[in-house]
């Protein structure tokens, strides 16, 4: 059955769009093209689609806020692409201690809905993700230390599986359970999760957020700092290399302190930091709804920006001068003044009994170097850049075995991101999905 014919199966809100039709990604680095794209309105319309592609053995891909950057060099063209962006509403029980997110939600969209409703729901930090996206690799946020990951604050999925049922999956469900829950993508596709919501008084959901900007003369020191700083459950930080932005793009240090409390409390948090005299000190007390936008500027769309992302256990000053001058030069290029590299750092919480297929919880950080230029002819550079990364990292011994799987590059072994996980969850992809349906993702077939 061609897919126009399809249309009749349908809600009369769903469409689809012309053979060619692109939607802009974050990075048009290793773009997964596709020949029609579906916009699907209810949840029956993801599950009629992917019902459809089974039938007619078409190639399909599903996206919601289009973040996902991992760059998967062998995967085939798509036939179908079903984007989720029209399931994008957010409700609440009676009580508000949980809210139901839609398949095609992006994180700002659920922040804003929380903030309306004077709750926290834990989401990543990057307003333009799609939620439920972040949440399938595991999910680190603010608060992540007081609440736990997204994962852990999920209280049931409705999932469309590869025999083409749509149905709600919760704790009761182990293994689905333990396989959505930081492998979701390779079982099947999530068209709403119902989560735990915290209740908090609207003048008490605010914290102090903002950037700390440093000269180059200070990263041994600064970097030392970061290294030595002890986080409490309420903070969090970011390190980075960002520019100054346009017109000169001049390269600098910045540090995006997180911390849930007044400014003055925050600044005795980080005291260590803001005493080595940042050229720009700008921490403020900002409400729940803007505590993300710090980094608005990574999460744009459009350009190419193939991330490599690295864990690891220890930072070592020396290491990160290399990785700053490699960083440095490649900004020589024209076009590459929005590149960037994050350090993010979240206080560990081991968790005593978990049921999850997520194994990267003790990874102290998550850093990842992000090139970002206008088209093709600097990809040989932007992957020197990534490879001078990940090499320092391996030489210093600071490089951990896994990896957060949000942030790797896309052709690394599937052992590095699911580790310990990883043989359960190829007899669970055996047993779910035997015909390798959904295989979009690091691979377990």
């Amino acid at each position: 059955m061609a897919i126009e014919s399809f249309q009749t199966k349908l809600s009369s809100n769903a469409t689809i769009s012309p053979a060619g039709a692109k939607i802009q990604r974050w990075s048009d680095f290793n773009y997964f093209s596709s020949g029609r794209v579906v916009n699907v309105a209810t949840e029956e319309d993801v599950q009629a689609t992917i019902q459809h592609c089974i039938a007619q053995n078409i190639n399909f891909s599903v996206q919601s806020g289009g973040h996902g950057w991992s760059a998967f060099p062998d995967l085939p063209h798509d036939e179908v692409m079903i984007n989720m962006r029209g399931l994008n509403q957010v409700t609440f029980n009676s009580d508000k201690t949980e809210a139901t997110i839609q398949g095609g939600a992006i994180i700002k969209e659920v922040v804003d809905a929380a903030w309306d409703n004077d709750v926290h729901i834990v989401t990543g930090t990057c307003n333009e993700v799609g939620y439920v996206g972040a949440l399938l690799g595991g999910g680190f946020g603010h608060m992540c230390a007081v609440y736990g990951l997204l994962i852990e604050n999920v209280l049931s999925m409705n999932v469309v599986l590869a025999d083409g049922s749509l149905r709600t999956i919760a704790a009761a469900d182990e293994d689905l359970w333990f396989a959505f829950r930081g492998a979701g993508h390779n079982f099947g596709v999530v068209t709403s999760v119902t989560a735990k919501t915290h209740p908090v008084p609207r003048d008490q959901n605010n914290a102090s957020v903002g950037a700390l900007l440093f000269t180059e003369d200070k990263l041994e020191a600064l970097i030392q700092a970061v290294e030595d700083l002890k986080l409490e459950p309420n903070m969090d930080i970011f390190t980075g290399f960002i520019t100054s932005g346009p017109p000169h793009f001049t390269p600098v240090l910045a540090v995006f302190p997180f911390f849930y409390g007044p400014v003055e409390e925050a600044r005795k948090a980080f005291a260590s930091i803001i005493d080595l005299g940042p050229m720009v000190d700008d921490i403020r007390y900002a409400p729940y709804n803007r505590w993300n936008d710090g980094i608005d500027a990574f999460c744009a769309k459009g350009g190419r920006k193939p991330g490599y992302g690295v864990g690891v256990s220890k930072l070592v000053p020396s290491t990160w001068r290399s990785i700053w001058n490699q960083y440095v030069e490649f900004l020589e290029h024209e076009g590459t003044g929005h590149s960037g590299m994050l350090i993010e750092q979240y206080p560990q919480v081991k968790m005593e009994n978990d049921t999850s297929s997520f194994p990267a919880r003790g990874i102290r950080y998550n850093t990842f170097m992000l090139p970002w230029y206008p088209d093709a002819t600097l990809d040989t550079e932007a992957q020197k850049l990534g490879k001078a990364m990940v090499d320092a990292l391996d030489r210093d011994g600071s490089a951990t075995s896994l990896k957060y799987v949000n942030h790797a590059f896309g052709d690394e072994p599937s052992e590095v991101v699911y580790g310990d996980r990883l043989d359960k969850l190829t007899d669970l992809k055996r047993k779910y999905d035997p015909e390798n349906i959904f295989n979009r993702w690091f691979k377990l077939a």
